[in-house]
């Protein structure tokens, strides 16, 4: 019996300073005249302050620039401990705050008592009020805005990049990080904006959304261009081929949003025509021969016909299956050197590989036929 009585002593010294800022928490919420202005108006900027700093760590992934910044924020920080007093170190703060919070467990000890019946605290849904709705978005469209103007600098009207930057790196860096920031951002208009919500009957929560979701529009855009821009000079890849499908798909659930808000939908609304959508361009992605589009795209703007670019890479091409076989040729009249020998041998085992395809019937395609017609010499070895 003292055993369990000490045990759950030693868990109160931890919980209680925790369930004690709850309660604090929780009164603020219930009684916000209690609570002194200034802590007041700061607790009402907590919530935003806290999501749009997420929203900033993805653009410093995706953003060489706001990546730049932020460390340079951090080691400014860093230098600002470093001229801090010996004696405030990191270990003693660290004693100093369970030293602090083992006295307030000690003296919040209280004699067992019969459970008293539990009050269930109010959903996250119903504390989230309007005007809090409101100032999230405001401090959304502020981070947003700075990336928006970022990219309509240094992609749209050719501003120069800081100092050892290249716009190919500033281009290539973080595509997914800018998808998921745009996935996160319609999750949250989804929410807030549930049916029956209050931020649904605010007039400035729906301009505020709108002014939001139209910066990820022209997120998606930017990162679409981006891409294209690096795909430009490095050539196409499939994984570059499903991130401008994947941005489309972005962007296109981010417009049934919209439409959504507009029209007073549910999120069911939205998630099912979201949904057909998805579907519709994914399955129309299986009648598209992406490595004969691949093949063509790289052959076409490789250094050697292009006389830009980088060289072409034939043994990403060989890899893509024997639909590579026409662009290949092409490549071939422009090659030179070792980069013509390795297509050569690229060549050879590419049409053996469709020779044995067609000798089976269970290989035999109609894109397969097309394209044995239209190498009809895939049989010679050189």
């Amino acid at each position: 019996m003292w055993v369990g009585r000490w045990g759950r002593f030693l868990g109160g010294l931890v919980i209680r300073p925790l369930s004690d800022g709850v309660r604090v928490l929780r009164r603020f919420w219930r009684h916000p005249q209690s609570v002194p202005g200034v802590v007041a108006g700061g607790a009402r900027w907590v919530l935003p302050v806290g999501l749009s700093g997420v929203f900033v760590l993805l653009f410093a992934i995706a953003n060489p620039v706001i990546a730049k910044w932020t460390v340079d924020g951090l080691r400014e920080v860093w230098e600002l401990l470093k001229t801090l007093p010996e004696w405030l170190t990191a270990g003693r703060v660290a004693m100093w705050v369970l030293v602090m919070g083992g006295v307030w467990g000690v003296l919040r000890v209280r004699a067992e008592r019969t459970p008293r019946a539990v009050t269930v605290p109010p959903r996250v849904g119903e504390l989230i009020s309007a005007r809090m709705i409101v100032r999230c978005l405001a401090a959304f469209n502020v981070v947003f805005a700075v990336q928006t103007a970022m990219d309509g600098a240094y992609l749209w009207m050719g501003a120069k990049l800081p100092a050892g930057m290249t716009y190919a790196e500033y281009a290539h860096r973080g595509a997914y990080p800018l998808v998921a920031t745009a996935l996160l951002a319609g999750l949250f208009v989804m929410w807030a904006f549930r049916a029956g919500g209050a931020a649904q009957r605010s007039g400035w929560a729906r301009g505020l959304v709108m002014l939001w979701i139209v910066q990820n529009v022209m997120l998606m855009i930017s990162t679409f261009w981006r891409l294209m821009l690096y795909v430009g000079t490095y050539g196409l890849t499939y994984w570059r081929v499903s991130t401008m499908v994947w941005v489309g798909l972005v962007a296109a659930g981010l417009v049934w949003i919209v439409l959504r808000i507009v029209a007073r939908r549910g999120n069911a609304w939205v998630m099912r025509r979201t949904l057909l959508t998805a579907a519709a361009v994914l399955y129309g992605c299986c009648f598209v021969n992406w490595p004969r589009l691949i093949a063509d795209f790289n052959v076409g703007h490789c250094a050697e016909v292009s006389g830009v670019g980088v060289p072409l890479d034939v043994w990403y091409l060989e890899g893509l299956g024997p639909e590579v076989l026409p662009g290949l040729d092409v490549a071939m009249g422009k090659l030179g050197g070792v980069g013509r020998g390795e297509a050569v041998e690229a060549r050879w085992r590419l049409a053996r590989e469709l020779r044995e395809g067609m000798g089976d019937w269970r290989g035999w395609t109609w894109r397969v036929a097309e394209l044995r017609d239209e190498v009809p010499d895939a049989e010679r070895a050189r």
